[in-house]
């Protein structure tokens, strides 16, 4: 998910990352904007900051199908725990309960 460093990206969400990372494709993100609260990288995705940034880590994945394939999971894992429907779902629960009882 290449992104440009302006001011516009710095403050898009990481829908698509996330998208990808919830049907668990090994995942790389512009270090900036959303990317930064979705991405651990080296551990559920990768983030890149310049081109030779981005070739060494399309590179890397594409060389090493362990490290897809560990990454891929690890998006998948974070995308059920953190931003899955089911979890959503409750979120908004405890906010719509929380101004009921105010």
């Amino acid at each position: 998910m290449p992104l440009p460093n302006t001011e516009w990206a710095k403050g898009k969400c990481a829908m698509k990352m996330l998208q990808y990372m919830g049907v668990g494709v090994p995942s790389i993100g512009s270090a900036l904007g959303g990317n930064l609260e979705v991405i651990r990288d080296g551990e559920n995705g990768l983030l890149a900051t310049s081109s030779d940034d981005w070739m060494e880590k399309i590179t890397r994945i594409a060389g090493d199908p362990e490290l897809a394939r560990r990454l891929g999971a690890a998006g998948r894992e974070t995308v059920t725990a953190r931003y899955s429907s089911d979890v959503c779902a409750d979120r908004f629960a405890e906010v719509v309960l929380r101004v009921v009882r105010s």
